[in-house]
């Protein structure tokens, strides 16, 4: 399998089944999980932001933790452009990062016409994965 521009197999070279399938859903999971890191960057910035250099409890932080962490990606980085704390290419590199997760999460799989889960010959991969084999 060849290498693709940023370094990857190639899903497509993988032959169809299980093999494919996992792979897919590793790089799902990845993609996913650095999604995740990205969205605590905002909450860690807005939470710096919030407070400064002012000293809080600990309990005012984790509240504040709490409440941004029940928000939107969207509605943090709202919050980050009106709070003008980010540089014009951060907030369009955070702009782009935003845009690609909520293709992720929202849209992924149900974009992609190469694999359906509902093939017959898949159930059993998605059995194991649902099983966490």
């Amino acid at each position: 399998m060849p290498p693709d521009e940023d370094g990857m197999d190639q899903v497509s070279d993988l032959s169809d089944g299980d093999g494919r399938i996992k792979e897919v859903f590793a790089r799902f999971g990845l993609a996913v999980y650095i999604s995740q890191v990205f969205e605590q960057g905002l909450i860690n910035l807005l939470m710096i932001s919030s407070y400064g250099i002012d000293v809080v409890t600990l309990e005012q932080r984790d509240d504040l933790e709490e409440r941004l962490r029940r928000q939107t990606t969207g509605a943090l980085f709202a919050q980050l452009r009106k709070k003008n704390v980010l540089s014009r290419q951060e907030a369009e590199l955070c702009q782009r990062a935003m845009v690609e997760r909520n293709r992720l999460v929202h849209r992924f799989f149900s974009s992609m016409p190469t694999i359906s889960l509902a093939q017959q010959e898949n159930k059993p991969c998605l059995r194991r994965l649902i099983a966490r084999e």
